[in-house]
Formats: structure tokens, sequence, C-alpha cells
């Protein structure tokens, strides 16, 4: 993990790595303070779907945060989402630490990728978007 791995960073950051709810072993009804501050107030979210589902909660709750979204690979990633346009592919460890150095030295290019991923998902990612989708076969 990138954690464990901080020796790869050429530069001194902050890495925030850390579980803030039990919600994986007993399911999740609540969203603690700590978890929504830090989605609030990180610049890089990383989101690494370790149990292989793809367009897990945890993506579009990063991409609704506010900062610029990277994911590992996913075989289809959520309708209108594009790599390197409104999130961030990245393939390994080394792949992602060298991402992370180049948008924290450019953020007016991490900024307007976040702010893309953030607009995509608030306009056709809601839960009413989805379901009009499925009912009416378009966005009303």
């Amino acid at each position: 993990t990138l954690q464990n791995n901080t020796k790869l960073l050429k530069s001194n950051y902050t890495i925030w790595a850390k579980s803030v709810s039990d919600g994986a072993n007993k399911g999740r009804t609540l969203v603690s303070n700590a978890y929504l501050e830090g989605l609030l107030s990180t610049k890089i979210l990383v989101v690494a779907q370790r149990d292989k589902y793809e367009d897990h909660y945890r993506f579009f709750e990063a991409i609704i945060g506010g900062g610029m979204v990277m994911t590992d690979f996913m075989y289809t990633l959520p309708e209108g989402f594009r790599d390197r346009e409104n999130i961030l592919i990245y393939h390994n460890v080394s792949h992602l630490v060298d991402l992370v150095e180049y948008y924290l030295k450019h953020p007016a290019e991490r900024l307007a990728i976040a702010k893309r991923g953030w607009l995509l998902a608030i306009q056709n990612h809601s839960t009413t978007t989805w379901m009009e989708k499925i009912f009416w076969g378009r966005k009303l």
C-alpha cells in the first residue's frame, strides 16, 4: 500500500490512509464526521477497490468530496468518467506515486480534473438521475 511505501514519495506529504468506521464488518448506516472532514479537505483521494466491486460507493463519495480522485483499474468506468479528464487511473504503487507527485505540483490541472469529476457526478450520478434512467430511459 502507499501508506507502507511512503519512502517512494520524493517530497514530504501528509498521507491519510485510515479506516474511520467499522462499517465493512457491521454494515454501514452512518458516516463519521472524521470521514466527511477527510473527504472535504483532501486534495487527492485515492480509491483502491480491494473488494473487486466496480462503481463502489467509495468512488462516488470521493468524487462528491471535491478533491481529484485517483482509482485503480476498472473494466468499465461509471458512465462519463474518463482517465485524465475527470478522474485518474493508476496501475500500480509506483504509478500512483508519480501521479500524486505531479498533480500536487500542478494544482491548476488537479483542480480542473476534480471540478469536471464533481460536475459529472452531480449532474448524472445521483440516485434520482439513476432511477429516471432506469424507469424512463433518460434523465428527465
